[in-house]
């Protein structure tokens, strides 16, 4: 039985997790709908779904992670509500198992929402099930990856959230979540809320991770690109790093990863305050904007000597600045969905004083340009005409 959508997420959670203390309150946080998986059909849904095919060769030989399985189509079935990706054990172009692998690629892309999967993981030596998120036309790790859940091996009791990126190299941030449960035995949701500045990662929504600037990396990439979502399942082998070098176990095999729904919401998670946050004394004209809400009321203030020409109780505003520095502030009302505010420091600096003009190219043409005639003599032999010197 599927677990229908909700409209509303309220979360007040207190998790103790490795000796942290994580406390969230999501603030009546919103959520719409916007795309979706429940894998009713009879097959695949291609018109939302992707196959990658094969071992990566030419370009990424084993994936880059010397896997042992090769991708097709037909691994991937529908069956009672579910899609599932088996993995056998048989050669085929060369590898001795075969598995399946989806994208959404080209064919539905988001950046920042609640992200989500109903799982019920895979269970056999060497295996590998991921639910992940790369963008489009990336350049990895520079642009980033994010691996919502990766799992490893028989009878999984823990799982994964990983952000990969380009640190002076590739660097990653992640943590796992110990269910105490073989993960293998029944379904779990995996999920991330992305907002522009900070990631968050649950199992069953119990928060086990979060990421940011201030713990990656500033500017980081993960408020920018189209993304697309990825299922897959691979087999580790001797090369692998993630199922730590141990070959797979083929007695093993088949095995199954079956997932109920893939669904994506926006909401407030995908809520940015734009705008200029350095202005002069005086500065007229600048724009200040909220990400709208639908059917949200906008209630804004500036700082003392600012003021809003115009916009308010709207989305974006335009203000003129006088010369006091602060918070532009925007109480967002969304009805049911509650209340939230957002705000933005600004520092307003002294304007700048002209001293002179040295060449504006039309009236002040303070420069000249004498020309010379004559003969450039070499005055110092060149040392070797033939060398770069």
């Amino acid at each position: 039985m599927k677990n229908q959508p909700s409209l509303v997420f309220i979360l007040l959670l207190v998790l103790t997790f490795g000796g942290l203390l994580w406390s969230i309150n999501a603030n009546a946080q919103c959520q719409e709908l916007v795309w979706q998986d429940e894998f009713n059909g009879s097959a695949v849904d291609q018109s939302k779904w992707v196959f990658d095919i094969g071992d990566g060769c030419p370009s990424l030989c084993g994936w880059g992670n010397a896997e042992e399985q090769y991708y097709r189509a037909e691994n991937a079935t529908i069956n009672n509500g579910n899609l599932v990706i088996t993995t056998n054990l048989e050669d085929f172009g060369g590898k001795p198992y075969t598995s399946a692998k989806l994208t959404t690629s080209g064919k539905f892309n988001t950046r920042f929402g609640r992200i989500e999967a109903r799982i019920k993981l895979p269970s056999a030596g060497g295996i590998w099930p991921a639910f992940w998120l790369l963008p489009e036309n990336g350049s990895w790790p520079t642009t980033g990856e994010i691996d919502i859940m990766e799992a490893q091996h028989a009878n999984p009791e823990s799982i994964g959230g990983t952000v990969h990126y380009n640190n002076g190299g590739h660097t990653f941030n992640g943590r796992e979540y110990h269910a105490g449960l073989d993960l293998s035995q029944g379904f779990h949701e995996y999920a991330i809320e992305w907002e522009p500045t900070e990631i968050r990662w649950y199992v069953d929504n119990q928060l086990y991770h979060s990421v940011t600037p201030a713990s990656t990396v500033d500017p980081w990439p993960f408020d920018e690109g189209d993304w697309y979502i990825i299922l897959n399942v691979a087999v580790g082998g001797p090369g692998t790093p993630y199922t730590s070098f141990i070959p797979p176990t083929p007695s093993d095999y088949p095995t199954q990863m079956e997932v109920d729904y893939v669904r994506v919401y926006s909401g407030t998670f995908n809520t940015q305050l734009t705008g200029d946050n350095q202005v002069y004394e005086g500065d007229e004209n600048k724009v200040y904007g909220i990400t709208p809400f639908a059917g949200a009321t906008y209630a804004w203030s500036v700082p003392t000597g600012a003021t809003i020409t115009s916009g308010q109780g709207t989305p974006s505003i335009t203000v003129d600045w006088g010369t006091t520095a602060g918070d532009i502030t925007v109480d967002v009302n969304a009805g049911a969905c509650g209340t939230n505010t957002y705000q933005m420091s600004v520092v307003v600096e002294p304007p700048r004083v002209l001293d002179f003009t040295f060449e504006d190219f039309e009236s002040q043409r303070n420069v000249t340009y004498p020309l010379s005639t004559g003969t450039l003599t070499e005055s110092i032999s060149n040392p070797d005409p033939d060398a770069v010197n």
